[in-house]
């Protein structure tokens, strides 16, 4: 019964609590692992040079191996104006495009990541989409 709510729980929250069911036929399934290897991605961010929030980008469970990522961010009318394939935060969007500094607004993020599990067991590959706002 135990074993049936934290897979629930898992499920339901994004929360991964495979550390309770070790060992034998209780481990948890590669496909209800997903959740190990969760992105945080922001829903806003400010580059004014503050030092707090001057760059759009993910952060990812420190335990998880990221095998490939892409990320592109596109502008209202679809123009793509940033395109990244590496997650850290260097190289980050800055809220620049061709040396120019984009205007306060909402943006797109599609988000593609390869990871490979903590214990090493499995890939998983996740795809987010979504928006973000640029504050100045």
């Amino acid at each position: 019964m135990l074993k049936k709510l934290i897979i629930l729980f898992t499920s339901i929250f994004g929360v991964s609590l495979t550390g309770f069911a070790q060992g034998g036929n209780d481990r948890i399934p590669p496909e209800d692992r997903i959740n190990e290897c969760v992105l945080f991605i922001p829903n806003a961010f400010t580059p004014n040079g503050d030092g707090i929030n001057d760059r759009f980008g993910i952060k990812i469970n420190p335990n998880c191996f990221m095998v490939s990522f892409n990320m592109k961010i596109f502008d209202r009318w679809g123009r793509m104006i940033f395109d990244a394939n590496d997650y850290r935060e260097p190289y980050w969007w800055d809220g620049n495009f061709d040396g120019n500094r984009m205007k306060e607004g909402t943006y797109t993020y599609h988000i593609i990541a390869e990871f490979e599990l903590p214990d090493r067991s499995d890939r998983v590959e996740i795809r987010r989409q979504g928006f973000f706002t640029l504050i100045r």
